[in-house]
């Protein structure tokens, strides 16, 4: 049999951080780096710069491959003029090897798919919270929006930096069939974590639908989180492929889009369907629709268009909560978010939010907060 020879190439990889996205693109990379005989790979997972410049000095590299890389690793990544490819987005980072080509996900698909996906389940309404107020999270909003435009749907944003505070009441404020979009997973955990720590029932208050799905997270945050796959691993195996054209002589774009995978569906976005049904759905509206106007029970029950008996079996079913608690709420929410947006006198507030004797209101909102009015404002 005929001896084959291979062009011997050592290609160093780079991932300093220890998080699952980037273990998941090393797992691309030597994937595609079994294809090639003649690579001779190390990887070197120290976060010290000492480290990074002793070992590739050791090794002495053909070619490099970043997972990822804190700026005095990437500044001194782009002093050694050799060919590389950074699987993370170029705005990471102010440093920027003039010989480096990028391999990022596709943010535009992330948004179109998250928001088909959450139309198709029957959610009208919409909330994108950030995390790290970076570039890549408003292009995934942008898309996002864009494809919900379409559907002439409700879309709103929570940008960082952001308070607990602010979170939870843009939380408290959605109406019914509405889903919270989290940029990321980090960001998807967190709002169901301050949802339980407030009473919020989720999914029956709203849907949480993040991206990445790193399984140790999503599976074990309460509920469990749906999340849509971000494909690491596939965006490690484009940047070795890059990396061997370069190594070869060839040309490759400066920046490569990787595609999502798929959604992951677990018990923070069900179906509405599965939850509520058409009576509580449209009771639910109808409340959130005239929360500082003075409706009472049988008001909601005529629009429901079932009998009083009926409705308050469903609410307590499907919402741990009678008619008349779920529209006091709603008017607590209400006076909460106002007290924080108004100086005005708190009666004018409590009667602008459907209260006609202040002491009564300031009663039930100290029961519902765990603090006074007053307290609640200076806060703010």
């Amino acid at each position: 049999m005929k001896n084959v020879k291979y062009e011997m190439k050592r290609v160093a990889v780079l991932v300093p951080s220890g998080t699952t996205s980037n273990w998941r693109k090393l797992e691309g990379i030597m994937a595609f780096a079994r294809t090639c005989p003649g690579w001779e790979v190390t990887v070197i997972t120290s976060e010290r710069l000492t480290t990074i410049r002793r070992e590739l000095r050791a090794f002495r590299p053909d070619g490099l491959i970043c997972a990822h890389l804190d700026e005095p690793a990437m500044a001194h990544v782009a002093s050694l003029s050799l060919p590389t490819v950074i699987a993370f987005d170029p705005n990471e980072t102010p440093s920027r090897p003039a010989n480096a080509k990028y391999v990022v996900s596709d943010g535009a698909k992330i948004g179109g798919i998250v928001a088909r996906h959450v139309y198709s389940r029957g959610y009208r309404s919409f909330l994108f919270v950030g995390r790290l107020g970076r570039p890549w999270e408003r292009e995934r909003f942008r898309a996002f929006e864009k494809e919900l435009a379409r559907f002439h749907c409700r879309t709103s944003r929570l940008d960082a930096p952001y308070t607990q505070a602010s979170l939870l009441d843009a939380l408290k404020a959605l109406p019914p069939r509405s889903a919270v979009f989290a940029a990321d997973d980090n960001a998807g955990v967190a709002v169901l974590d301050l949802a339980r720590r407030n009473g919020l029932d989720v999914p029956r208050r709203f849907g949480v639908i993040g991206v990445s799905d790193l399984t140790i997270q999503c599976d074990n945050s309460h509920p469990p989180l749906t999340s849509l796959d971000q494909n690491f691993s596939h965006g490690g195996y484009l940047a070795a492929q890059r990396l061997k054209t370069l190594l070869s002589g060839g040309i490759v774009p400066d920046v490569s889009h990787y595609p999502p995978g798929a959604v992951h569906e677990r018990e923070s976005l069900p179906p509405i369907d599965a939850m509520h049904s058409l009576p509580v759905d449209l009771a639910t509206a109808f409340i959130a629709q005239n929360t500082d106007r003075p409706i009472e029970v049988p008001d909601t029950v005529k629009i429901s268009g079932v009998s009083r008996r009926t409705l308050e079996n469903l609410f307590r079913r499907e919402l741990s909560s009678s008619i008349a608690k779920t529209i006091r709420n709603a008017r607590l929410d209400l006076l909460a978010a106002r007290l924080r947006e108004s100086d005005a006198p708190v009666s004018r507030i409590c009667a602008e939010c459907g209260w006609e004797h202040p002491t009564h209101a300031m009663r039930l909102f100290k029961t519902r907060f765990c603090t006074t009015m007053a307290d609640w404002r200076r806060s703010k």
